[in-house]
């Protein structure tokens, strides 16, 4: 039988497509920069999973907590 509960990285790309187009509208360097900021939400999904977190509380916390590293390592984003 098939599976019919999507995986929680099946969520996130349906996120994440969902919110790229929200990046098409952009301008092509913010398209860029949007671009690199959801990829960031894809890090945490096998601790997503198995903390039972909401995946699109998990998504966001994962991007807020990616920055978060690089605001203290001091390194771009872009």
């Amino acid at each position: 039988m098939g599976r019919t509960t999507p995986t929680v990285r099946q969520k996130i790309d349906a996120i994440t497509y969902e919110l790229g187009k929200m990046g098409a509208l952009m301008n092509k360097e913010d398209r860029s920069l949007f671009d690199n900021l959801l990829s960031l939400g894809r890090l945490h999904a096998p601790e997503v999973n198995f903390s039972a977190v909401n995946t699109e509380t998990g998504y966001l916390i994962s991007i807020v907590f990616e920055l978060f590293k690089m605001i203290r390592d001091d390194k771009s984003v872009g």
